[in-house]
């Protein structure tokens, strides 16, 4: 069974009851009842949910405060046995769990792999990225099309230089298309990905000739991968994008800059046209953090970004979501009060709840448990999944969430080992896990 970790709550639950007028407290107000009793069973005036047991899996956890129900967690060590990380994760029409990373192989390098899985967590097909072609690669980020189409954006590295790769497989694993940039410098990643209705963008963080990092937008051709275009050059800087997405008329993009002469990053929000065009970008100079994830929010164009914030003197690092309008003014912001790493990525309903997915940490220590938490669209808490099930002295990370017909998918990795962060060896792994969709 599952470990539960402290399950850190911000604000008032929606789902809490009130604490007024307590059923355990005689009328006459003689004298106090006894404490309640998480998993007795008995709903008291302080619990939001009691379900008689201490199985934090089930929809009620340890402090009586509603979380996901998990259907089922299945762990992965990679084709060879070796050590795996997933980085993301889709959802197909069918209901099929795509995940992309890259597996450790025989001869030391990483290799990039798709694995798809049925809605039972079953095995249908996995690919990995055959030997010889390049010394290294890895798949960052995943899309799959109305037709089952997978799209997926990663590197691969031959001789230490990185080159940007894009891929097209189609549902029953047969490679379609590659597109791969030659750089003149040493270092290219196609990070993220966003399917329009005719075409598929790219975001890549591209090295320079002259140090900096350059945030490239390109457009695909869906049969053939060919670039129609790439977004113009700017002015030289270190940028690097994380997410892309579709929304309102306009591609948005998110992820940090750097400044020329500095080392902490700042969150950075560009959206471009569907011509390439740069239509806007927005630094937060003075706030030192990352945006990971984006999301189209509500029919207006408004995005739901995710990632982190520091707050110097308090927590290290704290997991931040924001809503902005179609025009980057910020509507609400959520900061999680517990000690929470980041946001890696967050998904969104039609109804605009939305769930969000990362890593958080247990007080000061190194360890990390994963973090996926439930939302309204006015940032207002649902339920929250706080889970270490990876075993004694082992941790996990939720790297990515997706949404499929009635259910919520997350992967993310687990070290088996030395604690991540101690400076001792450990070995990461991959999980999958499904959540029902309540």
């Amino acid at each position: 069974m599952p470990a539960c970790i402290e399950n850190y709550q911000v604000g008032q639950n929606p789902a809490e009851t009130d604490t007024a007028g307590d059923p355990g407290t005689d009328s006459d107000d003689s004298g106090p009842s006894a404490p309640a009793t998480c998993g007795d069973g008995v709903l008291d005036a302080d619990e939001a949910c009691d379900d008689g047991n201490d199985d934090p899996a089930d929809g009620c956890d340890l402090e009586c405060r509603p979380t996901a129900v998990v259907a089922w967690t299945r762990t992965d060590r990679g084709g060879a046995e070796l050590g795996a990380r997933a980085v993301d994760i889709a959802v197909d029409p069918t209901g099929r769990i795509v995940v992309v990373g890259a597996e450790h192989r025989p001869s030391g390098f990483e290799r990039a792999f798709v694995l798809v899985l049925d809605p039972a967590g079953e095995v249908v097909w996995r690919h990995t990225e055959a030997d010889g072609v390049a010394d290294a690669s890895l798949f960052f980020d995943v899309e799959v099309d109305a037709g089952g189409r997978i799209f997926v954006a990663g590197n691969d590295t031959v001789e230490d230089k990185a080159t940007s790769l894009v891929r097209g497989f189609a549902p029953t694993a047969e490679p379609l298309w590659t597109f791969r940039q030659s750089l003149p410098q040493h270092f290219g990643q196609a990070r993220a990905l966003a399917l329009g209705p005719d075409a598929l963008y790219s975001v890549s963080n591209e090295g320079q000739l002259d140090g900096t990092m350059e945030l490239i937008v390109r457009r695909h051709d869906l049969l053939t991968g060919a670039a129609a275009w790439q977004s113009p050059h700017g002015a030289p800087m270190v940028e690097y994008g994380a997410d892309i997405v579709v929304a309102g008329g306009r591609l948005a993009v998110v992820g940090s800059t750097f400044p020329l002469d500095g080392e902490v990053p700042h969150p950075l929000v560009a959206s471009f046209a569907f011509d390439g065009a740069l239509l806007a970008s927005a630094v937060e100079a003075p706030v030192e953090g990352e945006w990971y994830g984006v999301a189209p929010i509500g029919a207006a164009g408004d995005l739901l970004l995710a990632g982190y914030v520091v707050h110097q003197g308090e927590i290290d690092r704290d997991a931040v979501l924001r809503r902005v309008d179609a025009d980057g003014q910020e509507l609400w912001t959520f900061f999680d009060d517990g000690p929470s790493e980041l946001f890696q990525n967050v998904a969104v309903r039609p109804d605009e709840t939305f769930i969000a997915a990362g890593a958080g940490r247990i007080g000061d220590a190194y360890a990390v448990y994963s973090y996926t938490r439930r939302f309204a669209g006015d940032g207002t808490t649902i339920w929250s999944s706080q889970l270490f099930d990876a075993g004694p002295n082992m941790d996990e990370m939720a790297t990515s969430i997706a949404l499929g017909p009635g259910f919520v998918a997350a992967t993310g990795m687990w070290w088996e080992g030395a604690a991540k962060g101690t400076g001792g060896a450990s070995q990461a792994n991959f999980w999958v896990r499904r959540f029902a969709d309540q």
